[in-house]
């Protein structure tokens, strides 16, 4: 199976495609007269050519017999719309009966050919009612009819939903010496219903198709320059069923340029573009630079990443980031408590009070759209140092390739890093590098947590760290002579202020 684009699993929809696959010729029976109001849609009855029947090629019209009048009027498209042939030799013309339909194609029903119509259920009766499903029924000129079926999903490859209406075409595509040769043969066509699911039934077993599928949306049959189209190829061999999914996309032929740019945080940039491009497609071809005029050298770029590359990158240095948090928060209720195990409850409050608060997950709900294969129109530049603030860089970018495949993209733009606030924390800017976490480590100041943050006056005299005890308390003969440290200012619990002189072996507060 294959197609344009990266295409979602077949399993979600396989039970969709196989319930077009199944579609019978059954009739439910007419309301008598005088009983309830007729609600539901007109029934095929009979058709003729019968359906499965194998007859000598013709010129003459299909009639296709209802339950019940219909209406000239269809619910959308014309009357010659309502009607699908596949394989297709010319236009189709549908005329209406009193209780049916009779359909001609140009250059009638050849030999050696297993055709399949399709009513599809736009047909409606004198009170529109809508037919509730396609009808569907094969009759051979001549050729065996096996029972396979070629089916598959188109969808829109920007927004990866499902696509009503497209026309999708198969022809015999011969494998040659070197290759393939080009498509020939009849053309066999099929039109995707609401979910998207398109299928060929009763297809000569002949190995490989061509697959095109295109809004068509002047309806003149032919995948047109404005119009949506994807391509496919798949084989298939005596009564296989076999899925072929395909995704369409607007044909483009001019390049992708740039459109804006800004500052995710101090060592990143943000570039978005006037164009798609795949999310796989690689950006080894792309280049950027940042200009600064006081600056000759600019800032490097250490890395060019798509969108969900960057938020899984970001998310688990987040993540990292989160858990060195949690060791802080632990390691910091691990020393309150033991002040109050010590009976310093004013300095385990303020520590309490000092503990930083758990860092916030901003990229909480981003997994489903990292998993995502749609196509996106932004890329990441990781920096190889930080932006200064308040300057504006001069960013230019080049060799980016859309994802209709056309190249030389790129474009120029002007960045500035605003000043923070000075009482924010930007996550973000830790992100700099790997050694981010080991960084974040260091975000407490250092007298909010450890032994210096004791009361001296409340710990007993012999479980007081040398360092911590206070200048009245120490005799002065516990100084060795000749160390001399003259106007020595301490900071301790609480925010107040030592200061003394060492002059001699005395001390002097």
């Amino acid at each position: 199976m294959s197609g344009l684009g990266s295409a979602p699993r077949i399993d979600y929809h396989t039970v969709g495609i196989f319930a077009l696959l199944a579609v019978g010729s059954c009739a439910s029976p007419q309301a008598p007269p005088g009983g309830p109001p007729d609600l539901s849609g007109p029934q095929v009855v009979a058709t003729v050519p019968d359906t499965f029947a194998l007859i000598e090629a013709f010129d003459g019209p299909i009639r296709i017999t209802f339950n019940e009048r219909i209406s000239e009027r269809v619910r959308s498209g014309s009357l010659d719309q309502a009607v699908q042939i596949s394989p297709e030799s010319g236009e189709i013309e549908v005329r209406h009966r009193r209780d049916g339909l009779e359909v001609r194609m140009e250059g009638g029903f050849l030999p050696d050919l297993v055709y399949r119509v399709t009513v599809l259920p736009t047909v409606q009766d004198l009170f529109r009612n809508a037919m509730p499903q396609p009808f569907e029924f094969i009759f051979s000129t001549g050729a065996e009819m096996l029972p396979n079926a070629l089916a598959g999903m188109v969808f829109d490859r920007l927004t990866g939903r499902p696509m009503e209406g497209v026309r999708v075409t198969a022809r015999s595509q011969p494998l040659v010496v070197g290759g393939v040769g080009e498509a020939q043969g009849p053309t066999h066509v099929s039109i995707s219903d609401s979910s998207g699911v398109f299928a060929f039934r009763y297809l000569p077993p002949v190995g490989r198709y061509a697959l095109t599928a295109f809004e068509d949306v002047n309806r003149n049959g032919e995948a047109d320059f404005f119009e949506p189209v994807g391509y496919a190829f798949q084989a298939i061999h005596g009564a296989d069923t076999v899925f072929a999914d395909m995704s369409l996309l607007r044909p483009d032929t001019t390049a992708a340029i740039v459109s804006d740019a800004e500052v995710v945080d101090s060592v990143t940039v943000k570039v978005e573009f006037d164009d798609y491009f795949g999310p796989d497609a690689p950006l080894t071809s792309v280049s950027a630079t940042l200009a600064l005029d006081s600056l000759p050298a600019g800032i490097a770029v250490r890395e060019i990443m798509h969108e969900r590359e960057y938020l899984i990158h970001a998310e688990a240095l987040v993540d990292s980031l989160r858990v060195a948090d949690s060791l802080r928060i632990l390691e910091s209720i691990r020393v309150a408590d033991s002040l109050r195990a010590a009976g310093d409850s004013v300095a385990a409050a303020e520590l309490d009070e000092a503990r930083p608060r758990p860092r916030p997950a901003p990229f909480v709900g981003r997994r489903e759209e990292e998993t995502s294969d749609l196509p996106k129109r932004t890329i990441y530049l990781l920096l190889s140092d930080t932006l200064i603030t308040e300057e504006t860089y001069e960013l230019s970018v080049s060799g980016v390739t859309n994802i209709n495949g056309v190249a030389g993209g790129g474009g120029t733009a002007e960045i500035l890093r605003a000043a923070p606030p000075v009482d924010s924390v930007a996550i973000a800017d830790s992100i700099v590098a790997a050694d981010s976490v080991a960084a974040a480590l260091d975000v407490i100041p250092p007298d909010t947590i450890g032994p210096d943050t004791i009361r001296p006056d409340t710990i007993p005299l012999d479980t007081i760290p040398p360092d911590t005890i206070t200048p009245d308390t120490m005799p002065s003969d516990t100084i060795p002579p000749g160390t001399i440290a003259s106007d020595t200012t301490q900071v301790g619990p609480a925010g107040v202020t030592f200061r003394w002189e060492i002059q001699a072996g005395a001390v002097r507060d």
